[in-house]
């Protein structure tokens, strides 16, 4: 088995999402991807896991939320200029962020929905 192989086969088990979008001035068009929470570096990882800890609290309201699915974009970004540019462009529409995140769960649990 060749390594470029395994590599393959990694990035087709825990896929990103991809996430096309046009800068403000209209002209640009720029792909970046949420990467799967397993092909984080562990610090990435550890700070995910302690931002859900944080959403999963009761009393959030939208005011917190807003910096809190930034971050989360930001870490699982893998291009830290393109999500800047990205949340540039959504700005604090907080529906377009949420919207991502689940499609971003749902993107990445496919994975483990389908070996059950």
């Amino acid at each position: 088995m060749r390594l470029d192989d395994i590599k393959a086969a990694v990035e087709q088990k825990y896929i990103a999402l991809p996430i096309t979008f046009t800068e403000e001035d209209g002209g640009t068009e720029h792909t970046m991807k949420l990467r799967n929470l397993i092909r984080l570096e562990e610090k990435e990882q550890t700070a995910i896991q302690d931002l859900s800890k944080a959403m999963d609290g009761e009393d959030q309201d939208i005011a917190e939320m807003r910096p809190m699915f930034r971050q989360f974009l930001t870490i699982l970004a893998d291009d830290k200029a393109l999500v800047e540019k990205f949340l540039k462009v959504i700005g604090d529409d907080i529906a377009i962020m949420s919207y991502v995140m689940e499609e971003y769960h749902e993107v990445t649990q496919s994975e483990k929905a389908s070996a059950s």
